[in-house]
């Protein structure tokens, strides 16, 4: 083979297989959403939450956004739309997209390096091995930077989401029943609860951001409630 056709080759490979351990990843998170959730679930191939120029395809509560152009398919994020999901499920949720990716890339090793199998299989296992340990590393391994969604908003890499799930764990049983009460928008038990964590000593810049919110929701929902009785 040619140069030009060993490059051309490796670009066509590289084509193929990131967007189905992409695909396969967001899957993971997805379908684990579907079992522990009894709400929808959306996934975008190719976007980071863009429904624009994208084909939707829905399979029962399941529903998939993938871009028309397929180059931009190795990215991809997963959206649930249960609003009380425990810190538990959102761990399961979380791992299951990093774990689905080191499925494919161990099922993958297998076939290029230990299964006799044709060369070009052979060679295309390679590649998805590649691909699939480059998304459980990139996923798992806790990031700061967080990146920005298509609606202005952001979100934290699996590694990292998971690294604070944990820590939530080790919150007072106030945490959990704060969000609970949160998600109910009953602010006023919510804002309570919070400010009792934050008293205990607990300064997470997460427990703030919820302690404000709420102290701001029960100020518009009183201001709503003064302006009827007037």
């Amino acid at each position: 083979m040619t140069f030009i056709a060993i490059y051309l080759t490796f670009i066509l490979l590289v084509v193929i297989t990131r967007p189905v351990t992409v695909l396969f990843h967001e899957l993971g998170h997805g379908i684990g959403a579907l079992l522990l959730t009894k709400e929808n679930v959306t996934l975008y191939i190719g976007s980071l939450g863009a429904p624009k120029q994208s084909l939707l395809l829905r399979l029962g509560r399941l529903e998939m956004f993938f871009k028309y152009n397929p180059f931009l398919w190795n990215i991809g994020l997963y959206v649930p739309h249960s609003k009380e999901i425990t810190i538990n499920k959102q761990i399961i949720i979380t791992i299951l997209g990093p774990l689905t990716s080191l499925v494919i890339g161990v099922l993958s090793c297998y076939f290029a390096f230990v299964e006799d199998v044709h060369g070009s299989l052979q060679l295309i296992s390679v590649f998805f091995l590649g691909s699939s340990f480059f998304d459980f590393f990139i996923n798992i391994i806790p990031r700061n930077n967080p990146t920005l969604l298509y609606d202005g908003s952001r979100v934290y890499n699996d590694g990292q989401q998971l690294k604070q799930l944990l820590k939530y764990k080790t919150f007072p049983s106030q945490y959990t029943s704060g969000v609970e009460n949160y998600n109910k928008q009953d602010y006023k038990k919510a804002s309570k609860e919070f400010h009792e964590i934050l008293d205990n000593g607990i300064t997470e810049e997460m427990v703030y951001r919820l302690a404000i919110s709420s102290y701001l929701q029960k100020g518009l929902q009183d201001s709503v409630v003064y302006s009827f009785r007037i």
